[in-house]
């Protein structure tokens, strides 16, 4: 043991001697501090306070990541390649306490710097919220309550922990294969059914537009149309209030061009309590209330297309036995139908915990991705030089990032993907198997949102991420650091 600390103690040392990770700590800290300063947001307290918390976190995270791999493969080559470690090969410690011993020194000091850093945006974040130009500079009882009710907005969708709860959505697939068979048993003028002469490439096609008109079905509002959307597995009762997040489009084009407004309104299924005719109640009997329920529109607003949008709505009255049923009503103000994609929800996003306990959840998340990263470059760094080390620590990182984009090939097409983005779809899905991707790591739009992150996302990322590849991989390593001959490792060129 005495050994293990007094190693995890000299690399630690040699790491903060170490001008590269110099260099990063001085970025870190002038990034801490600047981030926040640099982005504005749209000028409103509330998107500042969101970009600040997204982006500062988003930095100290790739800082530190980067940092984890260069510390890992120097930690290692370093000793090796000036001839140092033969010092404690001769003495009775072994190579695997050595290793173990690298390891723990380049995670406790990075981890230090995250603890640091974290303090600080959190610091900044809840000084701005506190402050944030707002109640300090209100003068009139207007501006006052304008104030508040900015900071109410903040912290009731930003500084929080709200579980997202998706609706319910049907089985695409199948219905697309109802809709193909019903379209293909169609006959022609000529009296042959459809499908009796069509090519691959043809069939091909009719499935990818029985695939349009179907996501149609399920996303677009038409107009004079009301659409709703059903959510299970909510809590039994909500006593305050629940929010619902969208994203729209006017027409069904959803790309980030469409930004015409429309004009609908939302509504909710409302539960309440009705109470019996008085003359039906006898003398001393105790009237029994009836259950009733009524879909209830509320005021008709313009709605901003392309952005993200929240509204509030009552819990106690909405959720009824961990069910809620919400609408929208499209009014035609452009005579377009107004497109709702279904990878966007709406969702519905119901108050869990505190900002600072969710806080603390991203920053453990953090802490995983620093682990998972230095356990790879120093994997790497076990057998390989240097420069090469860092050389292939990064390209396995970009390896990772490069399939998990990939694997947005499935949700576009879904089983009728192009040749190239199957080929793609599938490569990835067999780099992923052993690849850790650092996305899975990134939690800071989900804290910028006030989205809850999950207990079973970071039981995930450690179990799958850090256990089942980063550990495999570090052992196979540690055993090839054991048997690597020093001398020659060390023999100067």
């Amino acid at each position: 043991m005495k050994a293990f600390t007094a190693i995890a103690g000299l690399t630690c040392r040699s790491a903060i001697r170490s001008h590269v990770f110099q260099f990063l700590l001085v970025i870190l800290v002038i990034g801490i501090f600047l981030v926040p300063n640099t982005v504005k947001g749209d000028g409103s307290a509330y998107s500042y306070i969101q970009v600040s918390l997204e982006y500062s976190l988003s930095f100290i995270s790739t800082m530190l990541i980067l940092s984890a791999v260069w510390l890992g493969c120097q930690t290692m080559t370093q000793d090796v390649e000036d001839q140092r470690l033969q010092l404690i090969a001769v003495k009775p410690v072994s190579r695997c306490t050595v290793w173990f011993g690298k390891f723990c020194g380049v995670v406790s000091i990075l981890t230090l710097l995250l603890l640091i850093s974290s303090v600080v945006v959190y610091g900044f974040i809840t000084w701005q919220y506190r402050r944030a130009g707002l109640i300090a500079k209100a003068d009139s009882p207007e501006a006052k309550q304008a104030a508040l009710l900015v900071q109410a907005k903040i912290s009731n969708e930003v500084l929080t922990g709200r579980r997202v709860y998706m609706p319910q959505v049907p089985d695409i697939e199948e219905a697309v294969r109802r809709a193909l068979a019903n379209y293909l048993s169609q006959r022609l003028p000529n009296g042959k059914l459809r499908s009796a002469d069509m090519t691959a490439e043809e069939r091909k096609k009719a499935v990818e537009e029985m695939r349009k008109q179907v996501l149609a079905q399920f996303s677009e509002v038409q107009v004079r149309e009301t659409k709703t959307w059903r959510y299970t597995g909510l809590p039994k009762k909500v006593d305050g209030p629940f929010f619902i997040r969208y994203k729209c489009y006017s027409g069904s084009d959803n790309s980030a061009t469409n930004q015409s407004n429309e004009y609908g309104a939302w509504g909710a299924v409302c539960h309440f309590l009705i109470p019996p005719d008085r003359g039906s109640v006898k003398p001393g009997q105790k009237p029994e209330m009836k259950e009733a329920s009524a879909y209830i529109a509320r005021k008709p607003e313009e709605i901003l297309c392309v952005s993200v949008n929240e509204l509030q709505l009552p819990g106690s009255q909405v959720i009824y036995n961990g069910e809620a049923v919400v609408g929208f009503t499209n009014f035609g103000k452009n005579q377009k139908s107004v497109l709702f994609p279904m990878q966007d929800g709406p969702k519905l996003l119901i108050r869990q915990v505190g900002f600072a306990a969710n806080y603390s959840r991203a920053v453990f998340v953090q802490f995983l991705a620093i682990l998972a990263v230095s356990l790879i470059s120093m994997s790497a760094a076990s057998f390989l030089s240097m420069p090469v080390a860092v050389f292939v620590s990064i390209c396995y990182l970009v390896f990772g990032m490069f399939s998990l984009y990939l694997q947005g090939a499935k949700d576009m097409y879904g089983d009728a993907m192009p040749a190239m983005d199957a080929f793609g779809y599938y490569f990835s899905s067999f780099v992923l198997s052993s690849v850790i991707p650092v996305q899975k790591f990134s939690v800071a739009e989900y804290l910028a949102n006030g989205e809850l992150i999950e207990f079973s996302m970071i039981g995930s990322a450690f179990l799958f991420q850090v256990l089942l590849k980063g550990v495999p991989v570090a052992l196979l390593c540690s055993w090839l650091y054991v048997k690597r001959e020093l001398a020659l490792a060390a023999q100067r060129r």
